[in-house]
């Protein structure tokens, strides 16, 4: 008999938590931020994918440029370790299910970190944030969001 919680041989909170990964993998890849300000007859204009931030010269040694870098890494830590028991690494769900929250919950914080910064004077990042950003936030909602169904479930 099928249990009611599961897609094929998965629960829904795991493939939340797949889909959260997923897309955190991808967001870094995609524009973070991007200013544009017009100065007399030219507009001076840059944007910045989340990978960029940690890569380029922002001639700035701020920790908060490394977020997205981090929240990327902890993305990927949160995918191997939900596919690691797809393929036969017995890894107890409990343990799986608190990492993924507690690493979700990371994955918040980072951007909200990387969202009150200042790179220029004045100007924080999540006043011109781009899609990266939000997608990375997403990922660590659904990662919260899929570890506490598999909570709820098992209960």
């Amino acid at each position: 008999m099928a249990k009611k919680n599961m897609v094929g041989p998965f629960s829904i909170g795991t493939l939340l938590i797949l889909l959260g990964a997923l897309i955190g993998i991808i967001a870094i890849f995609l524009t973070w931020f991007d200013f544009s300000v017009d100065i007399f007859i030219t507009t001076l204009s840059k944007t910045y994918t989340g990978m960029e931030f940690a890569t380029e010269d922002l001639k700035t040694d701020d920790f908060q440029r490394l977020c997205p870098l981090i929240a990327w890494i902890v993305a990927i830590l949160i995918a191997v370790l939900n596919v690691l028991p797809m393929v036969g690494v017995k890894i107890d769900s409990k343990i799986r299910n608190t990492a993924s929250l507690i690493f979700g919950i990371l994955v918040i914080i980072l951007i909200v970190v990387w969202g009150t910064w200042e790179l220029f004077s004045g100007y924080k990042m999540f006043d011109y944030a781009e899609a990266g950003a939000w997608m990375m936030i997403a990922s660590g909602a659904l990662a919260v969001i899929g570890s506490g169904l598999n909570f709820y479930m098992k209960s």
